[in-house]
């Protein structure tokens, strides 16, 4: 499969090792992947999320909860991780919180509109960067390219990427308040969970923009 890959031009090879994959994923797994892929591809073209966990962690596969939570909060502590889904609904007693207002210096523009990579879901939503669950497209009935090309022009009309690039999670949380909206939550750990609570609240609004329904943990998107 890594022949394949470099035959195929890619340019770099991601890896993800954390104690969040490998609540999952045996850690001998990302470590067997990571040596060989610098065999096949060469050690600068291969990059590892993060390289100190895959030295030094462990499975997490078969723990207690309380073990799988203590471990979860310590790294969750360190601050490099973006809290989305899960880690943005349980991980946040371990760090400092902040009110909304503290956020509003941070924009999105240059992570949704120029990041260097995208990911695809199997049902072909296509999502920006690190930013899984916004939907800029489909990659089933539209190429990346194409999908990209409108992105680059339209964006002040999306509707939740439309309020991101302008003033960040700030400016999604405002839109969601403007609509009827009031969030019981008032203090978060990062922009990014901030913006992950104010996203399942507008699923539970509208889906548009936003998907699927289980990145937020909601049984089904709204109609």
């Amino acid at each position: 499969r890594l022949r394949a890959l470099d035959e195929a031009g890619v340019g770099r090879l991601d890896i993800s090792a954390d104690p969040y994959h490998q609540q999952f994923v045996p850690i001998d797994r990302p470590r067997r992947l990571a040596r060989v892929a610098a065999e096949v591809l060469g050690p600068d073209r291969v990059r590892v999320r993060w390289r100190d966990w895959l030295a030094e962690g462990f499975d997490l596969v078969g723990e207690s909860p309380a073990r799988v939570g203590e471990v979860l909060r310590a790294w969750a502590g360190r601050g490099r991780d973006r809290l989305t889904g899960r880690a943005a609904e349980g991980l946040d007693d371990a760090l400092p919180q902040r009110p909304v207002e503290a956020f509003d210096d941070s924009p999105c523009d240059r992570i949704l509109l120029r990041g260097k990579h995208v990911h695809v879901a199997p049902t072909g939503e296509l999502w920006p960067a690190t930013c899984v669950g916004i939907v800029v497209g489909n990659a089933l009935t539209h190429s990346v390219s194409e999908i990209w090309q409108r992105l680059a022009v339209d964006w002040p009309t999306y509707p939740v990427i439309g309020p991101l690039c302008r003033r960040g999670p700030v400016g999604l949380w405002q839109a969601l308040v403007a609509a009827g909206e009031n969030p019981v939550r008032q203090a978060f750990a990062s922009r990014c969970q901030l913006c992950y609570t104010v996203r399942r609240l507008w699923m539970q609004r509208s889906a548009r923009g936003l998907g699927p329904a289980a990145a937020y943990g909601i049984p089904r998107i709204p109609d």
